[in-house]
């Protein structure tokens, strides 16, 4: 028996090694800008952002106490940054790399509705898939906290036409993130509705049909040792911690790029809302339950013109 599963084992290595997808570096022109573009956020811009998360502990530990103070006095004086609307760049806002970036999956936005710009508005992004690239190409002009008063800040504005986008499902649900997958952390996250009455944001469901296949996750089903093990990180830490794969840099079968299949975003039609700064619970669970009802039928609607299977339901957990 031993030897049966290693002449299997033998066989499949073989049979994934031989048939490896090599990157062509012959392809055209638009192909090769849109893999140089991940190749950036991949390589260079998101390993950075991390970077900057660890850079007070590797100055304290590095002694480096000079660049400490200025770091903690900036970190003082701009505190409230993140509350109050951030820093805009709109020069970062507008290079081609993020347009390069989307074509290389590639993403499409598609409107269901058309929104008025005398209202503000509240998008929620479904599903969190392991990095949200969906929500990122087609709303992420400006990043804030995502903290009550962040969101309380811009959609209380007297100037209108303002939206925010939350990626609702969270950390927990990117451990859900299973190619072919649709379940939710949705039921019981309800203060992103809470904050539209409290705003008056109307709010809008928004899907994005192959956000969950562009990575493969080690299978973590509920119960399982690794599933606990990253709950307990979460709990701690607040990040999930998802074992994923995807391809190479050089060729397709495995690596930490993301694999280039079609992410399509769709927006659903507004919910009205109307503004309470003394919102009941009665009134966050009634257009709670509305908003999940109006996410359902929009993936039902659209389903299967991306792909996904007549028989396929939405779950909310």
């Amino acid at each position: 028996k031993l030897q049966s599963c290693s002449t299997m084992l033998n066989y499949q290595i073989h049979k994934n090694l031989t048939n490896v997808k090599w990157v062509n570096i012959f392809s055209p022109w638009e192909r090769q800008r849109a893999y140089f573009a991940v190749l950036v956020w991949f390589v260079v811009i998101y390993p950075f952002c991390c970077l900057c998360q660890l850079a007070p502990f590797v100055l304290f530990f590095t002694g480096q106490w000079v660049f400490l103070a200025v770091y903690a006095a900036w970190y003082y004086y701009d505190r409230d940054a993140p509350r109050r609307g951030g820093y805009r760049d709109n020069w970062f806002r507008r290079m081609s790399l993020h347009r390069w970036f989307a074509d290389y999956f590639p993403i499409r936005l598609h409107k269901t509705a058309e929104l008025d710009e005398k209202q503000n508005y509240l998008f929620g992004y479904h599903p969190h898939g392991i990095l949200g690239v969906g929500a990122w190409s087609c709303f992420g002009i400006g990043m804030i906290e995502s903290s009550k008063e962040s969101i309380e800040y811009v959609l209380n504005s007297e100037e209108k036409g303002r939206a925010v986008v939350i990626v609702v499902g969270g950390a927990a649900e990117a451990l859900e993130a299973h190619p072919g997958k649709h379940t939710l952390t949705l039921a019981n996250r309800k203060g992103f509705v809470r904050e539209a009455i409290k705003t008056g944001a109307h709010l809008v469901p928004v899907y994005a049909f192959g956000e969950n296949d562009i990575y493969k996750q080690v299978n973590n089903p509920e119960g399982s040792m690794l599933r606990k093990m990253q709950e307990w990180g979460k709990s701690k830490i607040g990040i999930s911690l998802p074992l994923i794969y995807g391809r190479g840099y050089f060729q397709m079968a495995l690596g930490l790029l993301p694999i280039n299949t079609s992410v399509n975003v769709v927006v659903g039609k507004p919910i009205p809302v109307t503004k309470s700064l003394t919102a009941s619970q009665e009134l966050v669970d009634q257009i709670h339950a509305r908003y999940m009802e109006e996410l359902s039928d929009l993936f039902d609607e659209h389903k299967e013109r991306f792909g996904v299977a007549k028989e396929t339901r939405l779950i909310f957990q």
